[in-house]
C-alpha cells in the first residue's frame, strides 16, 4: 500500500515536472541552469534556438567555451563566489558565431541556487532579448539629440524656466546674446535678466501660460556687462515637461528669424527585475486555465484560485464567451482552426475584474502529447499599454516635427529669397544696372512665379518707366506718360499701399487696357525711402493666382531694400557727378579727364583713330586777379568756361585743368582741325571777354606711348605760344600736320 502511494506521488511529481518543463520550453524567456563551472545542466528551447542549437546539444558544454566574454565571465564568478544575484538592463552582446546579428541587447539576470546550508550549488541564467526596443530607444535619443542640437544652434535664443522664473536650460545663441555663460544662466532667474518685469510680474505671466495661454510679448533684457537689448518673446508650456515653460527670445535689434521647438521624448521602461513580468497561462483545448504565473494574476486582478479552472476569455476579458476572430483575434483559436503551427502573436485588449483595460501583445505556443497531437497551449500576455501610449505620443510628436520642419523650410526659403535679392542689390551701385538686376532676380525666384516686371521712378506727378522685363514696345508706349493715380500702378503710387489684383480682365481699377496683352494678375509694390514713395514695382502673375500673406510681407521687405538701394544708387550718381566736375566752372575736372582720356586713347590705339589735345592758359591772369580781386577772377573763369563750351562740339570734352589752365579733348579730330578749333576759341575769348588766351596743340599718332605724352606736348606748345608773344596758337614741333 505504501509502495503504491509512493509510486503515485512520484508519478504526480514527474507529471508536474514535465508540465513545468513544457511551460519553460514554451515561453520566449531564455532560461538555463549552470553548474559551478558554468556548464549547461538545463537549457530551455528559447535559449537553444537563439544560439541556433538544440537543447540536448548544449547540455554539458561550457557557457564561456561557446561564448567567450571576459567581462561576463567575471560577473558569473562574482555571483557564484558571493551568492548575490545580479540583474542587467539592455546589456550589449555580440555572438561570435553569428556576426550577422551585430550588436544585440539583453535584459538578463543571474540567480544563485543554494542548498539547505546556504552554499551555492548552481546558477539560474535568464535572458530576454531587448535589441529591437533598445535600438528604437537609441534612435529616439539620437533623434532628440539632433533636434536639440538644431535648436541650440538656432539663431533665436531660448530658455526653459519653471513657475518661479528659475532658468533650467538655455542655448549657445542666448549665451552670445546675453554675454552670460551657460553655467551662469542656470543659476539665475528671469527677473535677474529682465530689465522691465519684476519677480511678481514674471510669476503672474507664468501662471497665465500654465492656463494654456500662449504668451507673445516684447521686453528688454540686460546683458552681463549691464547693457540692455530689446527681445521678442514667444512662450508656452513645454510639451511633455509639466511645470516648465519654453521661451524663444529674438534680438529685435538684429531681427534674425529662426525658430524651432523640440519636445522631450518619454522613455519606456519595463521592470523585469523580479522575474518574468509577462502574464503566462497554461490552457487546455477548451480554453480553461490549468496554470498561471504571478504576473497573470496581477494583470487580471484575480487570485490564483479564481483563475485556475476558469476560461481564459473570462480571466483576460471578463467575457462570458470566447473571442471571435477576425474582429477579435485570438492566437489559440488560430491553432485550433488552421494547420499552420508557427507561433502566433497578436495585439489585444484585456480587461480586469474592475473593468480596467490593458493593451497586450499576446503570443501562443502549442504543447503536444506523446502522440504528436496538440494537447495544451501556453498563452503569454505582455503589457504594451505604455508602448501604445508612447507610440501615440511619438506619432503626435512626429506630426509636430514634420509641421515644424515644413515651417522651417518656408522660413529658409524666404531667407534665401531675401539673401538673393540682397546679393542682386549689392552687385552694382549704378542705377541703370540696378533696376535691370532687380527685375531679373525677382522674376527668377520660383516661389513667386512672376511672369513680367516693370519699375517706375516718380518725379513730381509723373511716373517714368526706367526698366522692364518681358514687356513689349506697345505696352511701353501706352504707359509712357502715366501719372500718379492712373491705373493700378498710379493708384499704388498715390496711396503708398501694396495692391494685389488677381485678374486684369475683371478688376475695375485696371483702367488702361491692352488688347494684345493676355489677362493676368498683378502685385504692385510701392518702393519707399523714409516713407516717401520713390518708385513702383509692378509684377505680372498668372490670372487668379493666390498669394499668401507671408509672401506679401516678404515683398514689402524686398521693396524696403529696393527703396534704400535706389536711394544709395541715386546718391552715388550725385556724388560721382560732383566728384568728376569742377564746382566753380561746372566743367569736367582732371579725374573725369583721366577716365575719358584712357577710353579714347585705347580706342584710337586699337582702331588707328585720331584725337587731339589743346592746352589753354589765360594771359596775365595773375595781374587780372591782383587788379580786380579774386571774386572777379572767379567770374572770369566762369566766362571762359562758357566760351569754351560754346566753341567746341558736343562730343568734345572741356576740362578745367588747374588754376587758369584749361584743356580741350577733341575726339576724332586731326592736327589741322584741332588748330582751327584753337584759333576759333582764341578769337571768341578775345571778342567776348576782356582778356586773351594762349593755346598749344598736339595730336595722337601711332607712335604715341601714353596720354601723358600728348598732354606734355600740348603743354610745351602752350609755353611756346607764351614765349612768342601770347594771344596765339602753337602746334607742338614734332606733331605732323
Amino acid at each position: 500500500m505504501t509502495d503504491n502511494s509512493t509510486c503515485k506521488q512520484t508519478e504526480k511529481w514527474l507529471q508536474e515536472r514535465d508540465q513545468l518543463l513544457a511551460i519553460l520550453d514554451a515561453t520566449d524567456v531564455m532560461l538555463v541552469y549552470l553548474d559551478l563551472d558554468f556548464n549547461f545542466v538545463t537549457v530551455n528551447k528559447a535559449y537553444a534556438e537563439t544560439c541556433q542549437m538544440r537543447p540536448e546539444e548544449m547540455i554539458g558544454k561550457n557557457h564561456f567555451a561557446l561564448y567567450p566574454n571576459e567581462e561576463n565571465e567575471a560577473i558569473f564568478r562574482l555571483v557564484r563566489d558571493t551568492g548575490e544575484r545580479i540583474f542587467f538592463k539592455d546589456k550589449p552582446f555580440e555572438f561570435p558565431d553569428q556576426p550577422e546579428r551585430s550588436v544585440t541587447y539583453w535584459d538578463w539576470s543571474l540567480v544563485p541556487v543554494k542548498d539547505h546550508t546556504g552554499q551555492v550549488k548552481g546558477l539560474v541564467f535568464s535572458l530576454r532579448e531587448t535589441t529591437e526596443y533598445k535600438k528604437n530607444e537609441l534612435a529616439l535619443r539620437a533623434s532628440e539629440e539632433r533636434y536639440r542640437t538644431i535648436l541650440k544652434a538656432a539663431q533665436d535664443g531660448f530658455l526653459v524656466v519653471d513657475r518661479n522664473g528659475d532658468i533650467l536650460d538655455t542655448n549657445d545663441t542666448y549665451c552670445v546674446m546675453s554675454g552670460y555663460s551657460r553655467a551662469e544662466l542656470l543659476t539665475m532667474t528671469i527677473p535677474q535678466i529682465d530689465a522691465v518685469q519684476n519677480a511678481e510680474e514674471v510669476r503672474a505671466r507664468a501662471a497665465k501660460i500654465f492656463d494654456h495661454e500662449h504668451a507673445h510679448f516684447e521686453t528688454i533684457h540686460r546683458r552681463r556687462d549691464g547693457s540692455t537689448f530689446p527681445v521678442e518673446v514667444s512662450a508656452h508650456m513645454f510639451a511633455g515637461r509639466e511645470g516648465e515653460i519654453f521661451a524663444l527670445f529674438r534680438d529685435i535689434s538684429e531681427r534674425k528669424k529662426n525658430e524651432f521647438i523640440i519636445g522631450e521624448q518619454k522613455e519606456m521602461l519595463e521592470d523585469i527585475a523580479q522575474g518574468i513580468t509577462d502574464g503566462i497561462l497554461l490552457l487546455s483545448k477548451d480554453y480553461r486555465v490549468l496554470w498561471a504565473n504571478k504576473a497573470a494574476t496581477m494583470q487580471a486582478g484575480l487570485t490564483t484560485d479564481e483563475i485556475i479552472g476558469n476560461h481564459c476569455y473570462k480571466v483576460s476579458h471578463n467575457f462570458d464567451c470566447r473571442c471571435a476572430p477576425p474582429n477579435d483575434p485570438c492566437p489559440v483559436h488560430d491553432f485550433l482552426t488552421k494547420e499552420d503551427e508557427l507561433p502566433k502573436i497578436v495585439e489585444h485588449v484585456h480587461q480586469d475584474r474592475n473593468g480596467n483595460r490593458m493593451f497586450v501583445e499576446v503570443s501562443a505556443y502549442p504543447i503536444k502529447d506523446n502522440s504528436g497531437n496538440i494537447d495544451k497551449f501556453v498563452h503569454i500576455a505582455k503589457d504594451i499599454t505604455e508602448r501604445k501610449k508612447l507610440e501615440k505620443e511619438l506619432e503626435e510628436k512626429a506630426d509636430k516635427i514634420s509641421w515644424q520642419n515644413s515651417e522651417l523650410l518656408e522660413i529658409n526659403s524666404e531667407l534665401n529669397t531675401l539673401y538673393t535679392i540682397s546679393k542682386s542689390l549689392n552687385r552694382t551701385i549704378h542705377i541703370d544696372e540696378l533696376f535691370s538686376d532687380i527685375l531679373e532676380t525677382l522674376i527668377g525666384i520660383k516661389m513667386f512665379q512672376f511672369q513680367k516686371g516693370i519699375i517706375f521712378s516718380i518725379a513730381g506727378d509723373k511716373m517714368n518707366i526706367v526698366s522692364t522685363m518681358g514687356i513689349n514696345e506697345t505696352w511701353i508706349e501706352r504707359h509712357q506718360n502715366l501719372m500718379i493715380g492712373d491705373c493700378l500702378c498710379g493708384l499704388a503710387a498715390q496711396t503708398g499701399e501694396i495692391i494685389i489684383s488677381t485678374n486684369s480682365g475683371t478688376d475695375t481699377r485696371h483702367t488702361i487696357k491692352d488688347c494684345d496683352t493676355e489677362v493676368h494678375g498683378h502685385v504692385i509694390v510701392p518702393l519707399k525711402n523714409e516713407d516717401k514713395v520713390v518708385g513702383i514695382l509692378c509684377l505680372y502673375l498668372l490670372p487668379d493666382f493666390k498669394i499668401e500673406e507671408r509672401h506679401t510681407t516678404l515683398l514689402l521687405s524686398i521693396a524696403n531694400q529696393m527703396g534704400l538701394a535706389i536711394k544709395n544708387a541715386m546718391l552715388y550718381e550725385e556724388t560721382r557727378e560732383f566728384s568728376l566736375h569742377d564746382p566753380l566752372t561746372e566743367l569736367a575736372n582732371r579725374r573725369h579727364l583721366g577716365i575719358i582720356f584712357d577710353q579714347i586713347f585705347a580706342k584710337s590705339k586699337r582702331y588707328n583713330g585720331l584725337f587731339s589735345v589743346i592746352m589753354l592758359d589765360i594771359d596775365f591772369f595773375k595781374k587780372y586777379n591782383d587788379t580786380y580781386g579774386h571774386s572777379a577772377g572767379d567770374d572770369l573763369l566762369k566766362q571762359i568756361a562758357q566760351v569754351l563750351t560754346a566753341a567746341v562740339r558736343e562730343i568734345d570734352l572741356v576740362v578745367r585743368y588747374g588754376g587758369e589752365e584749361f584743356l580741350l579733348l577733341l575726339d576724332n579730330a586731326g592736327t589741322q582741325e584741332a588748330y582751327e578749333t584753337a584759333e576759333r576759341v582764341r578769337k571768341m575769348v578775345a571778342e567776348k571777354t576782356t582778356v586773351t588766351v594762349s593755346l598749344g596743340v598736339s595730336s595722337y599718332d601711332k607712335e604715341t606711348l601714353n596720354p601723358k605724352e600728348l598732354i606734355d606736348k600740348a603743354d610745351n606748345a602752350l609755353y611756346l605760344a607764351k614765349n612768342n608773344g601770347r594771344n596765339r596758337v602753337e602746334i607742338a614741333p614734332d606733331v605732323k600736320i
